[in-house]
């Protein structure tokens, strides 16, 4: 009778052993520099794979050979070295590697685990605050599972990258977004607003997808006309589009931008018009608004930033990539 063992933590201790393998036979080569950048030593299942594999980083970032030699002397000044084996295991490693040719498969085997992992390990932590008394309320326990599950995704399409960073690992990274610009300019294209006037004033960066963008006038100055208007142009551009708004009623919202998208003012909406032009301009732009149906409104009242938070990683879930989030609301300064 074949023994089956159940609940061993997902790992492949061959498929770490040959991305080293790899670093050592082969570290300058292209592939192996990418893995270098792009793995996080926390995917490593095995402590001694990522003291190693730190150690390898820790050369290449100051620019210095790597080698069996080299590693093995980074290894004992950091006194690791009964944990990760020393120059033996090294030259064990090296030999059962011939080529790095595949780095690329191996490393992907290696990444994959530590997501599996770490989805279990979130898992955990979920379980965990349900099964726990405490005085958490059940929709912040909600709110948390979200985060959590949230941070699972994140950190499995970012390989595994999370937390702090060293800042030679976000040199390396931000030169490779430089060159990656450069070649790819239409993929690093900011969010441009649809208004020809500020896109001028904000060329050629645009708004800088996952930055901040504050908008701040006095009452009446046309704060949110800014936002719907940029809400629209981003979802013209194929981008789902969250907008939370604590002035305005979804109503309100949905007025607003139909008076935007047709040119009609509002106030001809209360006061009647008998104009079948007008008509037909508003009945156009209804119709082109429900033709894109990727924006989502909330006027849920006593709005939270908890509340938001939610909305957008159940949003995220379900389209899988949010464009653009607004949030109208007045601050007081009370100056």
């Amino acid at each position: 009778m074949t023994a089956i063992t159940f609940n061993q933590v997902p790992h492949n201790i061959e498929a770490e052993q040959s991305v080293i393998g790899s670093l050592l036979v082969d570290p300058q080569g292209d592939n192996c520099q990418q893995v270098i950048v792009n793995l996080s030593p926390d995917v490593f299942y095995q402590r001694a794979h990522r003291i190693i594999f730190e150690k390898i980083k820790t050369l290449n970032s100051q620019g210095l050979p790597i080698d069996i030699i080299t590693v093995t002397s980074e290894i004992e000044k950091s006194g690791d070295i009964n944990t990760a084996g020393g120059f033996a295991y090294l030259a064990e490693i090296s030999h059962r590697t011939p080529s790095a040719a595949n780095i690329n498969a191996y490393a992907r085997m290696v990444r994959d685990k530590g997501v599996e992992r770490l989805a279990i390990n979130k898992t955990a932590e979920i379980q965990r605050l349900f099964t726990t008394p405490g005085n958490i309320g059940l929709d912040e326990k909600i709110n948390i599972a979200q985060m959590l599950f949230t941070q699972f995704i994140d950190n499995s399409k970012n390989n595994g990258k999370s937390g702090l960073t060293n800042i030679s690992d976000i040199l390396i990274d931000w030169f490779n977004d430089v060159d990656d610009r450069f070649n790819h300019p239409d993929k690093h294209t900011g969010l441009k607003t649809g208004m020809n006037f500020l896109d001028e004033m904000l060329a050629p960066k645009y708004i800088v997808k996952g930055s901040l963008f504050v908008i701040g006038a006095r009452p009446k100055m046309g704060k949110t006309t800014v936002l719907t208007e940029l809400a629209k142009n981003v979802s013209r551009n194929g981008l789902p589009v969250a907008l939370f708004s604590m002035e305005m009623t979804n109503n309100q919202m949905a007025e607003r931008m139909i008076s935007q998208q047709s040119g009609v003012d509002t106030s001809t909406l209360y006061g009647g018009t008998n104009d079948e032009y007008e008509w037909h301009l508003i009945g156009k732009a209804i119709n082109d608004l429900k033709d894109e149906n990727n924006i989502w409104v909330d006027d849920t009242s006593g709005m939270t930033l908890s509340h938001i938070q939610s909305e957008c990683r159940k949003l995220k879930q379900k389209v899988g990539e949010i464009g653009f989030i607004g949030i109208d609301h007045e601050f007081r300064t009370g100056l």
